[in-house]
C-alpha cells in the first residue's frame, strides 16, 4: 500500500513502524559540530532507524562521489566517495527496476552539485527517491518512478554547491536523510609547514638523487671602519628568482585542492638566517589538475644579529640544491577559507606525483674588508650607519651591503 508522502503522515508511520535509533555510523560530531558554515537543512522524514553521519570534514576530507541503489519504491542503500579514496556504504547495496543503481563523481576543486531533490512515499514510508545533478554533467537518478510527482524537497545547496555530508537514519532501506553544503563558497586553501622527508634526508652524497649544486647568492657586509664594529640587527633583503613547478598528486587524505598548487620549496633556513613562507591556491588560479608553469617568485631573508669588525667582512653565500623526485610523500597544515571567513584548520598527509624542488643553505663567513671591496667593487651597494642602518645619502660610508 502505498503511504502518501506528506510530513505528517511520514513522521507518525516512521515512528511507529521503524526501530529506534541503536548505533551510530560515522562520527556524529563530524555532521553537528564542525564548526563551518553550512546552508539550512532540510531533509526528508523524522529520526529513525540506525543514525547515520557521512561527514569527514573535520578532517579536510570531502565528498567526491555519491552512489544510490533502490527498488522500483525505495531507496535501498548511498555510498558516499570521499577525497581520500575512502568510501561509507549506509543501508544495503542492491536493487531492481528502472532505476536500480545510479552513480556521479566530480572533483570538488572544480564541480559542484546543481540540484539534489528528495522524494519521499517508499516502502513502509521510507526514502523513495533521489535525484542529484552535478556541474560536470554526472547524475544520480536513483528511486521509484518519476509519475509520483514533484520532489517533496529540494535540498539547499548554499552558494557553492559543496557537499559536506549526509546524516539520518538507515535499516532495511534509507529511511530518513538531511544532507549538508557548505553555505558559501570556497575563497583559498593555504599550505604551510610543508615537509618533504626526501629532501630534508638528502644525504651526504646529492648526486645520487638526481641533484644539481648552484650558487644562488652572495651578499657581503662590509665595515671600513678602523676601531668600531659595524651591527646589524633583522637585516632583510629578498631575490626574485624564475623556476618551473609541477606538482601532481597521486593520493591525498583531504582536500584534492593540492591539485592547484604551485609552489617553491627552495626556501633557506638556517641558524644566522630565517625565513617564512606559505603556499596558496585561489578559487579562480587555475582548473587544471597539474600544474606546470614558469612563475617567477621574490623570496626573502631576515638575518637577526651580526657583528662585524673593523675591517672585516661577512660573507653571506645562498647555495641552491636543486632536483625531482617522483612519488615524494609530504605532510604539512591545511586551511581552507571560504568566501564568508569561515576556516578549517588540518594537518594532511599527501604524496605528489612529480616534484620539481630545491633546498638552499645559508653559509656566513668571515673575509678582510679590502679583499671583500675587490670582489664586489662599489656598484649596487647599500651603504650603513654605524649601528647597521641603511642611510639614503651620505658623502662618507663606514659600511655597506653589496
Amino acid at each position: 500500500m502505498h503511504i502518501p508522502s506528506l510530513l505528517p503522515i511520514l513522521s507518525l508511520t516512521l515512528s511507529t513502524l521503524l526501530p529506534p535509533v541503536s548505533a551510530d555510523l560515522g562520527d556524529r560530531a563530524q555532521c553537528e559540530k564542525h564548526g563551518l558554515n553550512k546552508a539550512a537543512e532540510k531533509g526528508f522524514g523524522s529520526p529513525s532507524g540506525e543514525y547515520f553521519c557521512s561527514s569527514k570534514i573535520k578532517s579536510g576530507i570531502v565528498i567526491n562521489g555519491l552512489e544510490c541503489w533502490a527498488d522500483s519504491k525505495s531507496v535501498r542503500g548511498l555510498k558516499f566517495y570521499y577525497s581520500d579514496l575512502s568510501t561509507m556504504m549506509i543501508g544495503k547495496a542492491g536493487g531492481s527496476g528502472r532505476v536500480a543503481n545510479d552513480k556521479a563523481m566530480w572533483d570538488p576543486t572544480a564541480d559542484h552539485v546543481t540540484a539534489l531533490s528528495l522524494w519521499g512515499g517508499g516502502w513502509n514510508g521510507i526514502l523513495g527517491r533521489v535525484d542529484m545533478r552535478v556541474s560536470n554533467g554526472q547524475y544520480v537518478n536513483c528511486g521509484k518512478d518519476t509519475t509520483f510527482g514533484a520532489a517533496d524537497f529540494e535540498t539547499d545547496l548554499g552558494a557553492g554547491g559543496m557537499m559536506i555530508g549526509a546524516s539520518g537514519g538507515f535499516g532495511d532501506g534509507i529511511d530518513n536523510v538531511a544532507f549538508q553544503f557548505s553555505a558559501t563558497a570556497l575563497s583559498r586553501v593555504t599550505l604551510t609547514s610543508l615537509d618533504v622527508p626526501a629532501i630534508r634526508n638528502l644525504g651526504s652524497d646529492p648526486s645520487t638523487n638526481g641533484l644539481t649544486n648552484m650558487n644562488f647568492e652572495t651578499i657581503r657586509i662590509i665595515n671600513r671602519q678602523k676601531s668600531d664594529s659595524l651591527k646589524t640587527t633583522n637585516f632583510k633583503w629578498s631575490k626574485s628568482m624564475k623556476k618551473s613547478r609541477t606538482w601532481n598528486f597521486e593520493e591525498t587524505n583531504s582536500f584534492s585542492f593540492g591539485q592547484n598548487f604551485g609552489v617553491s620549496l627552495a626556501i633557506p633556513e638556517g641558524p644566522e638566517v630565517k625565513s617564512e613562507t606559505s603556499y596558496e591556491w585561489k578559487s579562480t588560479t587555475t582548473e587544471s589538475k597539474q600544474n606546470v608553469d614558469e612563475v617567477e617568485e621574490a623570496v626573502h631573508w631576515t638575518i637577526p644579529e651580526l657583528s662585524i669588525k673593523p675591517g672585516k667582512a661577512k660573507s653571506i653565500k645562498i647555495v641552491a640544491v636543486q632536483g625531482e623526485l617522483d612519488s615524494a610523500k609530504y605532510k604539512a597544515m591545511m586551511k581552507v577559507t571560504f568566501k564568508d571567513s569561515s576556516t578549517l584548520d588540518y594537518e594532511t598527509v599527501a604524496t605528489f606525483g612529480t616534484l620539481g624542488y630545491g633546498t638552499m643553505d645559508v653559509i656566513v663567513e668571515d673575509e678582510d674588508a679590502e679583499d671583500a671591496m675587490k670582489e664586489v667593487g662599489r656598484s649596487g651597494s647599500v651603504e650603513l650607519d654605524k649601528d647597521g642602518n641603511r642611510v639614503a645619502k651620505s658623502k662618507r660610508y663606514v659600511g655597506f651591503v653589496a
